[in-house]
């Protein structure tokens, strides 16, 4: 992320009467909130917040389908375990260092899909396609899809370009701009220019472009909070990797031992590859860097990317679904009256199928497909052989029971997209003009002026 410019006032500004400060207010143009088509016209990208909720929400937009991305608030074992699996890659943001150049890649390896940034605020939108173009069979929607395959022989430099000109990602990513943000970035961006043609000329520069970028960013500056950066890191095959836009090539971290799927149990969530000990070869790395910090200064953040836990959820489910079906189909068996015997009250509401789900679902995204293709655990069927009716009502009781908090679990995932989306939703919204609006009548009535008095006094 490319340095915000600070507004400076001279030093001889001065608190006029009332009169002159309302002329003054007067005279300044309305500011108008920025359009779609500005947006979408606008060169420039803007800066992105580190918020789950905001890259959710451009990850569904972009076609992204099964991943979902939130906060990681510590390293600890404890904090990760806790982490929905898989772990596809997590996103640091921090304050711009360039390190380990001498530890890149001579070339990006075959295997490895990743885009340098050639544009200054990009790097949200970059770190996100370094990521989901490396996992693999994610559905990533017709656009990206496309796009990954297009581009799949190209450089790191060539990709980053063409993401840079990648109008559907830019407009995505642009829906977070407003207008004041827009004017500040293309202020600065004049500045930078004016500045570089006032440096005198002192013969041809030998260091390439990128280096000069990332050695720029690299400076420390105290005062300004700009050079925030976000990367990532995830694993690709048996290697972790570093996949940093302002590095013309990723960096090989080190290998892990892949851990083998569960095929014992689809449901589980170590039904995939379980990829959850790259994070032991990560940590490290990741500790060293926020060590660079002094105590009390919390300048990072981490954000991991993993497989939407709504998939999880959906899938037992749908298991719970089809081992209630099987168990009370057992129990016709011995004697269709068995409903009978159920105690009043909440077991009777389930007697007559309105407490518990025994079937597709339109309310829980479940399919009759999913029920009928459901996993029953292996703990269920050996209960249905083993032919004991008492058994088999405990056990219909166990999954009735556990079939509350499942249908909780969904509930909460589609929650929390809500929350993500009306979260994008307020960010996208330009409160610019409302503010600049409220600021002129604080002005014209001489309360601003007086403030501004009391905060220089």
């Amino acid at each position: 992320m490319p340095p915000k410019k600070k507004v400076k006032t001279s030093d001889n500004v001065s608190v006029t009467q009332n009169g002159a400060d309302r002329s003054f207010a007067s005279n300044i143009p309305p500011l108008q909130a920025a359009t779609d088509e500005e947006k979408r016209a606008w060169q420039g990208f803007c800066e992105v917040e580190s918020e789950p909720a905001f890259f959710n929400v451009m990850l569904k937009e972009f076609g992204v389908r099964g991943v979902k991305v939130q906060e990681v608030f510590g390293l600890d074992d404890e904090l990760l375990a806790v982490l929905p699996k898989p772990v596809y890659g997590l996103i640091f943001l921090f304050r711009y260092r360039e390190v380990d150049v001498d530890k890149q890649e001579a070339s990006c390896p075959p295997q490895v899909w990743f885009a340098n940034q050639v544009v200054g605020n990009a790097c949200a939108t970059v770190a996100l396609l370094n990521i989901v173009n490396n996992v693999p069979c994610l559905e990533l929607g017709d656009h990206l899809q496309s796009f990954k395959d297009f581009t799949q022989d190209f450089t790191p430099a060539l990709r980053g370009h063409q993401v840079a000109n990648f109008q559907f990602v830019k407009t995505i990513h642009n829906s977070f701009a407003r207008k004041m943000d827009m004017l500040n970035i293309d202020l600065g961006m004049k500045q930078d220019y004016d500045a570089r043609n006032k440096r005198p000329k002192r013969g041809k520069s030998t260091t390439p472009a990128k280096s000069k970028r990332a050695a720029k960013e690299s400076e420390p500056d105290d005062d300004d909070d700009s050079a925030f950066h976000f990367i990532a890191y995830m694993p690709i095959g048996d290697s972790v990797w570093k996949l940093d836009g302002l590095d013309r090539q990723p960096q090989n971290l080190g290998s892990f031992e892949p851990q083998p799927p569960d095929i014992s149990n689809p449901n589980s969530e170590h039904s995939n590859t379980d990829s959850t000990d790259w994070l032991s070869t990560i940590k490290p790395v990741l500790k060293t860097r926020m060590a660079e910090y002094e105590e009390g200064q919390i300048e990072f953040g981490l954000l991991t990317l993993v497989k939407d836990p709504t998939i999880h959820h959906r899938a037992q489910l749908g298991a719970n679904i089809a081992s209630l079906l099987a168990v009370e189909a057992r129990l016709d068996l011995f004697n269709p009256d068995w409903r009978a015997f159920l105690s009043s009250g909440a077991a009777a509401a389930v007697a007559d199928n309105t407490g518990v789900l025994r079937g597709a679902s339109a309310a829980y995204g479940i399919s009759s497909a999913d029920v009928d293709t459901a996993f029953i655990p292996d703990s269920i069927k050996n209960k249905l052989l083993a032919a004991c009716p008492t058994a088999l009502m405990a056990t219909r009781g166990e999954l009735v029971t556990s079939q509350v908090g499942l249908r909780l679990a969904v509930k909460e995932e589609e929650e929390c997209v809500r929350q993500d989306e009306e979260k994008a939703a307020c960010r996208r919204r330009d409160y610019g003009p409302f503010i600049q609006t409220w600021l002129r009548m604080l002005a014209d009535n001489g309360t601003l002026q007086e403030m501004v008095r009391e905060q220089l006094a």
